[in-house]
């Protein structure tokens, strides 16, 4: 197998080192076939991210009384699909899921 080195790219954690190809270098990701490989550094401001348009989302939706199934609705809707890219591109931390759980939580039952 040939390395082509055209289309080759590469993500670096400290230096790029000097003994390999002259590829293209990335700091941060590759989005290679809808996946991102990157470093921790990235899928965290990715989620931080997400996480603070998902509640800047559920802030703006209606607040005055409505039933359990209206919230569901709205949360299926609007909310959930605001992280379905992310969360099948990007792994998905502990804490960052128990952090959007409890923003879920906290929309349905207004909190």
């Amino acid at each position: 197998m040939k390395l082509n080195l055209f289309k080759t790219q590469g993500v670096y954690i400290y230096t790029v080192l000097q003994s390999l190809p002259q590829i293209s270098w990335n700091k941060e990701a590759l989005n290679i076939l809808g996946l991102v490989i990157g470093t921790a550094k990235r899928v965290d401001k990715t989620w931080k991210n997400k996480l603070k348009e998902f509640r800047n989302e559920a802030i703006k939706l209606p607040s005055h009384i409505m039933t359990w199934n209206a919230n569901a609705l709205l949360s299926k809707t609007k909310l959930l699909p605001l992280i379905t890219y992310t969360s099948s591109t990007y792994i998905f931390p502990t804490k960052i899921k128990e952090n959007l759980w409890k923003r879920t939580e906290q929309f349905m039952v207004r909190k």
